[in-house]
């Protein structure tokens, strides 16, 4: 459905064609009612088509809105005014519009129009795409590339073609007539060759690769030598619109010819005892001299000196006949050599060998015979092969690895910036993936991933490339962007792919995923950092839950960053014993103990680790898990030592997600300890485990070992009596001591509306008073009739070295 933006100064005829355009089947993204708020809106929007009325009032017109609009957006833009006299005719034309209707206007005129324009506008933008990624790949091509015109004028020079030119030309070349601005010499630079490149336009035919030729330094007078070729192009009904022109250095290989022409000692050494299959052949295609090496490739006996390559070494017809058409050229001096590839069947092996056909010459610089070079390539061709797949694309998937994905984002960068359009970068993270690896097998999981790949590789987009970073990491390129909405809906769209479902024999999965954006030009520009950028969305968008969408956030990803840093730190603290356990006696109406509550304590930052406060810990590392894992062992020399019957361990809810670590922990625990642990109560706080289901699963799998459950109550949140009777804990935990992060209240009457619902639930409770002001809770202990609510005194710890 095609989004279009009415600018209309009259609200009721702009609500009247709104209601014609979206009967039509067209979606109205916005109107305006005047330039200023149009060009505002605009901002925030991504209409295909935009209507503009001339006449906005006060202000600016509609064809100044026009020329703004334009000098940042390329948008289609069809004038709907009533006025068509010729002064405001002419000033609307100098901005290319689309169409232009007077009013009042005929609903089918008005829908052709757009359709046309959405049409028009659509080639031209497949054109101008077309036209920029042509011009890349002539800047991309090792070869000298030079594009001439019918006039005989250069109009494209690539970089390498300034390098053989010189280096100073790089501005004059441009314009200039192509027979003077580029003189070919033959290879001894004395005699001027005839342009190829008119010669090609004039004879509208291809002029072969000719050797030999060289083009001089006009600045320097240095001599290059090149090789060249030039071909016509052609536009409609075959007519010349230009040439092409290409040169190649050939400097390297003409001196590596003279060197061995000037050294015969060195080269009847090298035809004997090199591991080329080297041979000397008769114009007659009878093998003169062969040596060792051509003889094992093609199986000859260098005794019989009767054979004939044509009749007898080669056997296939194709690479006969393009063996005789290859060496006329090379016979007349058109080429200095020819090259083949051959393929050869050896013992069940296939081999590809490399022919290179050199032409000798005698004393008197006559032709004398061929020169074959053999070069066996099977095992190069097939660790490049290899290697090339290893570097470049993930074995598992077949998608582009990481070091491809980064060169591919520095190509991408690099065609977005002659572009001048955005290039997005996005780190899908699929949510718990580890899960399916530890219920089922790796195996089960690599497959899973194939599967993602495939779905990823249907997706049909242009400009969206798509590769494996690792693990369950896909990496999104997408090129070419106008607007950061495009990147958004193409992430969403593969996003989409995973609400399939997965089959795993008889199960069915559902997985979602996690994406971090980063955008050039405003996030980065480079393809480094614009990596990174991504990785620290995506740490942003794993922490606000699963299934979340994040753009880079540079103020957003420090507070991440300082959070993942505070979590290294804490554990390291653990690493080296620099956390206290602190134990706060639990008693009964009557003042007797009845159990203990740990608490972890960091003397460094002065806090408790509790479950609603201190930090919200991000999960990026192990540290829920240690905590609890530190706690275990205090309770259970507490549980020996003193035989209490209830000691309450505080856990944060993120030890319940992406792992089962806690519960291995918590089962070990049972298996060494079974007689202690209905002494244990995990205690988490009542507004996590209502957010989260997985949390609900991992606390009745904690339950079935014979684990007790606490609640503790949050201060900013109302007791829920239908989310506790359908938990049923075994304790909650009420604190008495205010909170002004929360504005929790600390009326007695609040407290006792919480202390009906629970009698009424039959849930044993434990106040926990606040150390400083411990008579508060005596005073409010007085009123409870249940002799299972207990006291929590904070005022003093106990000593645990009893």
């Amino acid at each position: 459905m095609h989004k279009l933006f009415i600018v209309e100064d009259e609200a009721i005829i702009a609500m009247d064609l709104a209601e014609q355009l979206e009967e039509l089947g067209y979606q109205v993204v916005g109107i305006a009612h005047d330039g200023e708020s149009a060009l505002d809106q605009l901002t925030q929007l991504d209409p295909d088509l935009i209507l503009m009325d001339i006449v906005l009032g006060s202000g600016m017109d509609g064809i100044d809105v026009s020329e703004q609009i334009l000098q940042t957006r390329n948008l289609p833009i069809i004038f709907l005014t009533a006025f068509s006299d010729p002064e405001t005719v002419g000033r609307a034309a100098k901005t290319t519009p689309y169409g232009y209707i007077t009013k009042p206007y005929k609903l089918p005129e008005l829908q052709a129009t757009i359709e046309i324009a959405l049409a028009k506008h659509n080639l031209e933008h497949k054109l101008l795409y077309n036209e920029r990624w042509f011009s890349n790949i002539l800047h991309a091509v090792n070869d000298a590339i030079i594009a001439v015109g019918t006039d005989g004028l250069i109009h494209f020079v690539n970089e390498e073609a300034l390098r053989l030119l010189g280096e100073d030309q790089t501005t004059s070349l441009l314009g200039l007539p192509a027979e003077t601005a580029i003189c070919l010499y033959d290879r001894n630079g004395d005699r001027a060759v005839p342009s190829p490149v008119t010669i090609a336009m004039q004879q509208n035919c291809v002029i072969p690769v000719t050797f030999g030729g060289s083009v001089k330094d006009p600045l320097q007078g240095q001599r290059t030598f090149v090789d060249y070729a030039a071909a016509p192009v052609r536009g409609k009904g075959n007519i010349v619109v230009g040439g092409i022109l290409a040169l190649r250095d050939a400097s390297r290989r003409l001196a590596m010819e003279q060197s061995l022409k000037s050294s015969p000692d060195q080269y009847n050494l090298a035809f004997s005892n090199t591991s080329v299959g080297v041979a000397l052949v008769s114009f007659s295609h009878d093998l003169i001299h062969w040596n060792q090496a051509f003889s094992d490739l093609f199986l000859l006996d260098n005794s019989d000196s009767s054979k004939n390559l044509l009749t007898d070494v080669l056997t296939n017809p194709a690479e006969k006949e393009a063996l005789r058409e290859g060496l006329l050229p090379l016979f007349s001096g058109l080429s200095p050599d020819l090259r083949q590839d051959l393929l050869i069947q050896r013992g069940g092996q296939t081999l590809n060998l490399k022919l290179v056909i050199t032409l000798l010459h005698d004393d008197q610089m006559h032709p004398a015979y061929y020169l074959y070079q053999c070069f066996n390539e099977t095992d190069r061709l097939q660790a490049e092969r290899q290697l090339n797949h290893v570097l470049h694309y993930d074995l598992l998937t077949g998608l582009i690895g990481p070091v491809q994905i980064e060169q591919e984002v520095i190509r991408q960068l690099e065609m977005c910036r002659q572009e001048e359009l955005m290039l997005a970068v996005a780190i899908l993270d699929i949510d718990q993936f580890r899960r399916i690896n530890d219920r089922y097998s790796l195996e089960v999981g690599d497959d899973l991933l194939c599967q993602l790949a495939q779905r990823f590789t249907d997706i049909e987009q242009f400009n969206l490339t798509i590769g494996r970073s690792g693990g369950d990491r896909f990496t999104l390129m997408m090129h070419s962007l106008e607007s950061v909405n495009q990147a958004m809906y193409t992430v969403s769209q593969v996003q989409e792919e995973l609400n399939e479902p997965f089959y795993i024999g008889a199960d069915t999965i559902f997985l979602t995923a996690c994406a971090g954006i980063a955008i050039t030009p405003d996030d980065a520009e480079d393809a480094a950092n614009l990596l990174q950028r991504s990785e620290d969305a995506l740490k942003l968008a794993k922490s606000s839950g699963k299934n979340q969408i994040c753009f880079f956030n540079k103020a957003a990803t420090q507070e991440i960053q300082r959070r993942v840093k505070n979590e290294a730190r804490i554990c390291q603290a653990i690493e080296h014993n620099q956390l206290e356990i602190h134990a706060f006696p639990i008693m009964d109406k009557t003042r007797q103990q009845t159990g203990a509550a740990l608490c972890t304590y960091w003397p460094e930052e002065k806090n408790y680790f509790c479950t609603d406060s201190f930090m919200r810990i991000t999960g990026f590392t192990d540290l829920p898990c240690l905590l609890i894992q530190a706690l275990l062992k205090q309770a259970l020399q507490l549980a020996e030592s003193q035989s209490l019957p209830l000691i309450l361990l505080p856990c944060h809810h993120a030890s319940l997600l992406g792992t089962d670590k806690l519960l291995e922990l918590l089962n070990q625990y049972r298996e060494k300890h079974p007689h202690l642990v209905r002494a244990l109560a995990l205690e988490f706080s009542e507004q996590s485990l209502k957010s989260s289901s997985q949390s609900l699963i991992q606390i009745a799998a904690i339950r079935r070992m014979g684990f007790r459950i606490g609640i503790r109550h949050c201060p900013d949140q109302a007791l829920s009596v239908s989310f506790l009777h359908r938990l049923k804990p075994d304790y909650y935990l009420l604190s008495l001591a205010p909170s002004q992060a929360y504005g929790f209240s600390t009326d007695p009457g609040y407290f006792r509306a919480i202390i009906s619902a629970l009698q009424a639930l039959k849930i044993p409770l434990i106040i926990a008073e606040d150390a400083n002001n411990p008579d508060g809770a005596s005073e409010l202990a007085g009123h409870l009739t249940s002799q299972d609510q207990m006291l929590l005194s904070t005022a003093n710890t106990m000593d645990l070295a009893q």
